[in-house]
């Protein structure tokens, strides 16, 4: 469940209780209700600067990666970031992609048509993997998906399609249908 969905149901059990409570004719409680609701309905529209940095791959502290595999989002849709699985096995690499996603931000719903996507998949030197799902969408945003929740880095985008020589969306080599 993501953040954005907890506070739409903080906001719904807020106006249960103000409209519990408003029966009982005690005006400062109907007032502080009233203002956590205005406060929990706003804060979901502010920009997402001011919900700070986050870090998107808390999974994978602590542990050495040795690869990130990118795989095809969509086979058979010209959406993917690369055409087949993609081995970034480069250090330097590595640890850019990883520092970009440690600093993410905190996304808000509603953007715009993807350009490409792409899984990314985090390997470890433990035998671990850690998978999540980036997307490059119209007006330069770069989202990126976790099991948790929902992120935005817009530097991550540029930087994966430098480094996967990207020009155009491409269809997976990997087709699903049967001749």
């Amino acid at each position: 469940m993501t953040y954005h969905t907890v506070l739409w149901l903080l906001f719904g059990a807020l106006l249960i209780t103000f409209s519990i409570v408003r029966k009982w004719n005690n005006k400062k409680l109907n007032v502080t209700l009233g203002v956590l609701m205005g406060l929990i309905f706003i804060g979901q529209f502010l920009p997402r600067q001011l919900w700070g940095k986050w870090n998107a791959i808390s999974k994978v502290e602590g542990k050495t990666i040795s690869k990130i595999l990118l795989r095809p989002s969509a086979p058979d849709w010209n959406v993917n970031l690369t055409g087949k699985d993609f081995i970034i096995s480069n250090q330097n690499q590595i640890d850019t992609i990883i520092n970009l996603l440690q600093n993410v931000e905190a996304y808000f719903p509603g953007h715009p048509s993807r350009i490409w996507e792409t899984k990314m998949i985090f390997v470890s030197l433990q035998k671990d993997s850690f998978e999540i799902k980036i997307q490059q969408t119209e007006n330069n945003g770069t989202v990126v998906y976790t099991p948790s929740n929902e992120w935005r880095k817009d530097a991550i985008g540029p930087y994966l399609e430098k480094i996967t020589s990207y020009r155009n969306p491409v269809y997976s080599d990997t087709s699903t249908t049967k001749n």
